[in-house]
């Protein structure tokens, strides 16, 4: 069990890196206007503090409520908790990739692509406190998730909050010249789900399913 305060410049950091520029996480007008109390801190910031040193297979995380900049957030068996309300249901799996091959479907609908530095990878690390140099994260690589989603419904005048993110390592994998795809599975006024697809190398190394609450729809 391990326990952190929520801080925004923290989180402005990770949303740097990672291009989300959701402006639920940067401007306090934007969230409320959205119906939160002030600025939220990002669920897949939050979800990145059970990246440790060791690999990741399989992860999935379910948020539950919002978290502001102050907080004090308890990690206990990889689910997040604010005193005793619970904030992110998470459930992980360690180990090595699953090494099954996976080829891309026909109905991708977005594709987006993001180049890691390292300097991207030790902003990253030190957001959420991680100790040591992992080159390739997979939680960096799972966070990728929210600015596809973010871009791919600009023009669509879409806007949500994560409220599930699922991901499974299949391939090794660089976070250098990465790429995501998205395949719309369903958008709903109560909820919108997206499988996704992320490329590194050419081939696929890790598949996943977004569920996003929409803002406005």
């Amino acid at each position: 069990m391990m326990e952190f305060i929520v801080k925004k410049s923290d989180w402005i950091r990770f949303v740097d890196v990672t291009g989300d520029e959701s402006l639920i996480h940067r401007d306090d007008a934007a969230a409320k206007a959205a119906g939160l109390e002030r600025v939220i801190a990002p669920g897949m910031w939050l979800a990145s503090h059970t990246q440790r040193n060791s690999e990741i297979q399989k992860r999935e995380f379910n948020f539950k409520n919002p978290v502001y900049d102050g907080d004090l957030i308890r990690i206990d068996c990889d689910s997040l908790y604010k005193g005793d309300d619970l904030v992110c249901k998470g459930d992980v799996v360690y180990g090595k990739p699953t090494n099954e091959n996976i080829s891309l479907p026909e109905g991708i609908i977005y594709s987006q692509s993001f180049y890691a530095s390292l300097k991207n990878i030790k902003d990253f690390l030190n957001s959420v406190n991680v100790g040591g140099f992992n080159p390739n994260p997979e939680m960096y690589l799972m966070s990728l998730s929210a600015p596809t989603l973010l871009n791919y419904a600009k023009p669509r005048e879409l806007a949500g909050i994560h409220a599930y993110q699922s991901m499974e390592i299949c391939k090794p994998f660089d976070v250098d010249h990465v790429r995501v795809h998205v395949e719309e599975e369903k958008i709903g006024k109560r909820m919108c789900k997206f499988n996704l697809y992320w490329e590194s190398n050419g081939e696929v190394v890790a598949t996943g399913t977004s569920k996003v609450l929409p803002i406005s729809i």
